[in-house]
């Protein structure tokens, strides 16, 4: 009378270990050849996951958002404190951009004026100041012409401009995604041979 004999391994393994590296072949033991039956898994991994938000913020020499986009990560790994990892992406919809700093600069600017009919080449005939774009400019120089008994003015009137400019910018960004934690990592499994116990003089098939 034929009987199936059965022996187990067990193996504890964790979810990154490879599970072909499990001893599957055939086997002699106490004069029995051992063919692998099966190898059954009992998934005792627990995973938590959770959506995680980012902000990363970077310097830029430009405001243009065609330009920024490019300069992004499209994606990013994360590994939080608490022990959780994923990959994020841009939230291209929510990129803010502000100025980083300014500078102040000036630049001299000028004018003229014509004034004409005048009774004499005086120059106390010619306004001191005038306002020009919302400067005041003061008189530099006459450049006196005669027109019959009159004299035209063309005075020439100088100032000083000022104004800010952006030294650069910072661009604030959104990463998404979700991230997971495995809290328990164990994976078993149990490789099943089974041999063949024949009674004396019989054969099993």
């Amino acid at each position: 009378m034929c009987q199936l004999i059965l022996t187990r391994s067990v193996y504890y393994l964790s979810t990154r270990d490879d599970p072909a590296a499990i001893p599957t072949g055939d086997f002699d033991r106490e004069g029995r050849h051992y063919t692998l039956l099966d190898v059954l898994k009992n998934d005792l991994s627990e995973t938590d996951a959770r959506d995680y938000i980012e902000v990363v913020t970077m310097d830029s020499g430009t405001k243009d958002m065609a330009e920024i986009i490019k300069m992004l990560e499209p994606e990013r790994e994360i590994a939080t404190e608490d022990g959780y990892t994923g990959i994020l992406k841009p939230n291209y919809t929510k990129i803010t951009v502000e100025a980083a700093g300014y500078k102040t600069s000036s630049w001299t600017v000028s004018a003229t004026r014509t004034y004409p009919n005048l009774s004499d080449a005086d120059a106390s005939l010619i306004p001191k100041t005038i306002t020009d774009s919302g400067r005041t400019l003061t008189l530099a120089g006459v450049d006196w012409q005669e027109a019959g008994e009159f004299y035209n003015a063309i005075a020439s009137y100088t100032g000083t401009a000022s104004g800010r400019s952006v030294t650069g910018y910072t661009v604030s960004v959104e990463y998404s995604g979700e991230v997971t934690k495995t809290s328990r990592d164990t994976v078993i499994y149990t490789a099943v041979f089974s041999a063949e116990n024949a009674s004396h003089g019989e054969q099993c098939h």
